[in-house]
């Protein structure tokens, strides 16, 4: 007669969760998938995060997923949630949100915000710097849908060393730019004294500033506006900046990214102090673009004194400058327990702990005012030199004097932005001579017409 084996208590339940995990699948109730652009850099905060996150929360575990561009995270996010199995948590753009949000599948986050036992206090929240909480909030839906990770800006990069020694001053606005360019162009002909990054923050920039100065009202988009109400960049505002452009880049004072092939920070970077030969030195002076790209504007050891300010503006007063960087999206996983925990593991994010580690290691400015008193964070800016640490002060400065703003965000907007910076480029490439009013207001016609097809 054979005998019957009897399993223990323990190799029983081994083996019931064996068989479950093998008929049900892996048990992802508990499980935070989070997609994020984030290289191994930054990579290395994410997971003290993560640790962070799981040691508070028993039971809970954080999965990173890394690699993505933002237009690769925008597709991938995109199809998962067509197929039901999108992530907890991703980092976003507000355009990809605003695509995100036909799904029904975004969550409120004003909801955990305002909730009083894991929210913020009033206290809590002042914390955070209020211009760049407005980007949450500027889609067609009521709510907060994004809240940001970290900010980056636009600043003007310029070259000490040349200004200083040709006794010109910083400008700090767009005439002030030109007259600049001007001056720099006649002592060194062969030069393209400015360089600009992207063409589509430009126009934006200069009509967000424009609208101020004039109380114009919108002049870009307006979100919550209906079809193509909501696209407004077609106007006479919109001609006279391009036409004025187009004469300051036959003068040959500038070039931008889509011009010159490549950042301009490759033009900013060329001088060096011991060769400085007026007649054919071929690069540039100054160069705008983003305080998250600071290194990449640092000249090489002893070349020349670089040194950044803000973006120039209509005038002193009008130097609005736009608000961008990635943000957090929260999804909808059929549970509130998850949706808990997942705004749990967002506060980790955004604690001063992880915003200063974050901000020193980017260059991206923190989203949290306590973050600049922080003595770890004030310990690695000590770290950091030249453009890197002077971006991430200026960020503060700019912070407290409420110069950023955000662009409406909807199902579109996206195109907008591409269309607009299109229309900048056409007119841009113009054959010198040739450029009149008519082709300028048949490229601004082009880019609306495009743009008013793809928004809804």
């Amino acid at each position: 007669m054979k005998k019957i084996k009897v399993l223990s208590g323990t190799a029983l339940a081994g083996l019931l969760a064996a068989v479950s995990l093998t008929s049900c699948g892996t048990d992802n109730s508990h499980i935070i998938d989070f997609y994020t652009t984030a290289g191994d850099d930054l990579m290395a905060i994410l997971n003290v995060a993560k640790d962070d996150f799981e040691k508070e929360n028993s039971g809970w575990t954080v999965k990173i997923t890394n690699g993505f561009s933002y237009d690769t995270l925008k597709t991938k996010v995109t199809s998962t949630l067509s197929a039901n199995t999108q992530p907890s948590l991703a980092y976003c753009y507000p355009d990809h949100v605003a695509s995100y949000l036909k799904t029904g599948k975004v969550l409120n986050l004003q909801n955990y915000i305002d909730n009083s036992e894991y929210g913020y206090s009033k206290e809590e929240w002042s914390d955070f710097i209020s211009t760049y909480m407005t980007e949450g909030t500027s889609y067609v839906q009521d709510g907060t849908y994004s809240i940001p990770m970290a900010r980056s800006t636009e600043v003007l990069y310029y070259n000490k060393t040349v200004l200083d020694a040709n006794k010109i001053a910083v400008p700090t606005t767009w005439d002030e730019l030109w007259d600049a360019c001007a001056k720099l162009k006649t002592l060194y002909p062969k030069s393209t004294p400015l360089g600009y990054d992207s063409e589509s923050n430009w126009i934006i920039t200069y009509l967000e500033q424009y609208q101020n100065k004039n109380n114009a009202g919108k002049l870009y988009t307006d979100g919550k506006k209906s079809g193509s109400e909501k696209i407004l960049f077609n106007n006479d505002v919109s001609k006279a900046f391009l036409k004025e452009i187009k004469d300051k880049f036959d003068n040959g004072y500038f070039t931008t990214k889509s011009i010159l092939n490549s950042y301009t920070s490759s033009l900013f970077t060329k001088y060096d102090v011991k060769n400085d030969n007026k007649a054919t030195y071929q690069g540039s002076f100054f160069s705008i673009g983003s305080t998250g790209g600071a290194s990449k504007q640092e000249p090489a050891s002893g070349a020349f004194d670089a040194a950044v300010t803000a973006l120039p503006g209509i005038d002193a007063k009008n130097n609005q400058t736009i608000s961008q960087g990635p943000s957090l999206v929260m999804f909808d996983q059929g549970s509130d327990e998850k949706a808990v925990a997942t705004w749990k593991f967002v506060k980790v994010l955004l604690s001063t702990k992880i915003q200063a580690s974050y901000s020193v290691a980017s260059g991206y400015n923190p989203i949290r005012n306590s973050v600049y008193s922080d003595e770890g964070f004030n310990a690695g800016l000590e770290t950091k030199e030249g453009l890197v640490k002077d971006c991430i002060l200026l960020g503060q400065t700019l912070g407290a004097s409420n110069s950023y703003f955000t662009s409406d965000a909807f199902n579109g907007s996206s195109v907008a932005r591409t269309q607009i910076g299109t229309c900048v480029v056409n007119v841009l490439k113009i054959t010198k001579g040739q450029v009149t009013d008519q082709k300028i207001e048949d490229f601004l016609k082009e880019s609306y017409d495009e743009t008013v097809y793809y928004t809804k």
